[in-house]
């Protein structure tokens, strides 16, 4: 017989809980301090015999850092990893390690600039983290990265028969398979809480996968400036003053977290038109984080100068929005609301 080609798999290290240390994690596991553990120590003994029999991993520790301090110049490079990381045939797949804080964040990011390019070279990006940190006495962090490393070797064909998946952008964690665009902690605590609300696609038939829009927009390198875009709630008694000196102050675009179905505050009504006067868009999102937000509905887009987010939390639409920013400068044709209408 001759001998077994392993999957080589790259592992990009971010930091988050997954790399966390809590001091007294018997007594309490929740106060810990996060990104304190290695991407290479952490892969130590978390892989079961039969997969780590069947891959070879590399590391490259990104960052290692609470996730809440997220940069976008850190996801300049990481764009700029994974996609050279798909192109290089030595790796059969990528898995990467994140905070849960703005896992949603990066999942939509790395969607909308790589996931067409994935699904060309039949190769999975997957994007894992976990709720407890490393040294806690039920750590779901070796589950969550085993079932990633996985998933970027296989796609599901050797380990699950019935998950048969195209190239692409995806999560797994708390034993789900999700779509990366669809990460959303939904709880500050739930050992799901990332994906709880989101659809899993070990359950879900080919039909359905088709539905998901691959994309390749541009994003800004190393260096460059993101579009400015400022998330806004709109509450009981909003004013509109901080709309207005964002407006004045150069801001290229805003996201509306409204109320609901995405209703906006009558208070809010000049200044938003204030905006579509000077061209800043102004995507219409919610609060509540789940639901299809839609065009029209249950404002006019049309008299506002808003587009709707559709399915996009509010901070899932800012990246979104900047992402269309940047890439419209050299993509002309690019149009915001069908953008939004096929994420």
């Amino acid at each position: 017989m001759g001998e077994v080609k392993l999957k080589n798999i790259l592992i990009i290290g971010m930091g988050g809980t997954i790399a966390g240390v809590a001091p007294n994690p018997d007594l309490d596991p929740l106060q810990y301090a996060a990104g304190q553990v290695g991407i290479a120590d952490l892969l130590k003994n978390s892989l079961p015999i039969q997969l780590s029999e069947q891959v070879h991993l590399e590391t490259l520790q990104l960052a290692n850092i609470n996730s809440a301090d997220l940069t976008e110049s850190l996801l300049s490079e990481l764009g700029q990893a994974v996609c050279q990381a798909l192109q290089n045939p030595q790796y059969d797949g990528i898995v990467i390690t994140h905070g849960t804080d703005t896992i949603e964040e990066t999942g939509i990011f790395l969607h909308l600039i790589c996931s067409q390019l994935a699904k060309n070279l039949s190769k999975a990006v997957v994007l894992t983290g976990a709720m407890l940190p490393s040294n806690a006495p039920l750590a779901d962090g070796p589950q969550n990265l085993s079932k990633a490393v996985e998933l970027a070797a296989f796609l599901g064909v050797s380990f699950e028969p019935s998950l048969q998946l195209d190239g692409g952008i995806y999560g797994a964690f708390a034993g789900k398979v999700i779509f990366a665009k669809n990460y959303l902690k939904r709880s500050s605590n739930q050992i799901n809480a990332p994906v709880m609300d989101s659809p899993d696609l070990s359950f879900t038939t080919n039909s359905s996968l088709s539905l998901s829009s691959e994309f390749a927009l541009n994003f800004p390198q190393r260096g460059e400036s993101w579009p400015w875009v400022e998330v806004l709630t709109s509450h009981t008694g909003a004013r509109p003053e901080l709309l207005r000196f964002l407006i004045n102050q150069g801001v290229d675009g805003i996201v509306l977290a409204g109320t609901g179905q995405g209703n906006i505050h009558e208070n809010l009504i000049t200044s938003i038109l204030e905006a579509k006067e000077q061209k800043i868009p102004i995507i219409r999102a919610s609060r509540t984080l789940l639901g299809d937000i839609r065009p029209e509905v249950p404002v006019s887009d049309q008299f506002l100068g808003t587009t709707a987010a559709r399915n996009l939390s509010p901070a899932k639409a800012r990246v979104a929005l900047q992402l269309f920013l940047y890439s419209q400068r050299s993509k002309k044709d690019l149009d915001l609301r069908q953008l939004f209408d096929t994420i």
